[in-house]
């Protein structure tokens, strides 16, 4: 499924599906606020217009991440935060830099995208005095050192979650809604 991330294109009912959502569910999220939705983006909603709500595929991913990060008992609107570092934010551990040379770009992440030479993975440190968690978009083999260095994080835990199987999962549901 290849197409422009941030052309409005998908039904409040899709991206529910989507993310495994009931689409009350998705709908109560978006009531309370508790989507994150970025400023002059498509996905900033003026409600009571009569038109249809669409989202585009950056947000839909970001809902889809969002929902698995609740299935691991975290508040929908720290999920939605957190899941802004995948969709909107750029990758770090070698993700996208500003001001880099596009052919020095080959092996980076920009925001929404893969690592392509590594599996993405997202990971959430929830620190011992309860502040909020840190989150990192990080290549599966750095991902793996974080969890051997939370002693000296002052974590108590840390989640991993496997971005690249969820970004599968939200494409071939969509895709299959467009067909």
């Amino acid at each position: 499924m290849k197409h422009n991330p941030d052309s409005p294109e998908f039904s409040t009912a899709e991206v529910a599906g989507a993310a495994g959502l009931p689409v009350e569910t998705l709908r109560t999220w978006i009531k309370r606020g508790d989507i994150a939705l970025v400023h002059d983006t498509p996905d900033r909603f003026t409600p009571g217009t009569g038109g249809r709500r669409l989202f585009t595929f950056r947000r839909s991913l970001n809902i889809c991440l969002a929902a698995e990060l609740v299935r691991n008992s975290i508040s929908v609107k720290e999920a939605s935060k957190i899941a802004l570092e995948f969709t909107d934010m750029g990758g770090n551990a070698g993700g996208y830099r500003e001001g880099e040379l596009v052919d020095e770009l080959k092996n980076v992440r920009l925001p929404g995208d893969l690592f392509p030479d590594d599996t993405t993975i997202l990971v959430v440190r929830f620190p011992s005095d309860g502040g909020e968690p840190d989150a990192k978009v990080e290549r599966l083999k750095d991902a793996k050192d974080a969890l051997f260095h939370i002693a000296g994080k002052n974590c108590r835990s840390v989640l991993l979650i496997d971005i690249d199987d969820i970004y599968a999962r939200a494409t071939a549901k969509l895709q299959h809604y467009r067909n």
